[in-house]
């Protein structure tokens, strides 16, 4: 078990960590791996949709769409954890 936030938690748990570029967020799952012991960590940016697969938007590749995501590959990841 490890202890978060004073109190005893058996794993094994999900920690999502959201936010814009440049906010730290690698840094702080770095942070909590090195903290709560290894982990597995799965990065947005490796399920990107191939490059023609993409929305666009006013003739540019809109990366904030959601669309761009393939969430049935990232949730079978998810799943076989």
């Amino acid at each position: 078990m490890n202890c978060i936030f004073g109190c005893l938690v058996a794993g094994p748990y999900v920690i999502g960590v959201a936010g814009p570029s440049c906010a730290g967020k690698t840094t702080l799952c770095d942070n909590l791996n090195k903290a709560l012991g290894p982990a597995t960590m799965m990065e947005l940016d490796q399920y990107y949709k191939r490059t023609g697969e993409l929305p666009f938007h006013d003739g540019f590749i809109d990366y904030a769409d959601p669309r761009c995501i393939d969430f049935d590959l990232m949730l079978a990841h998810l799943e076989s954890l």
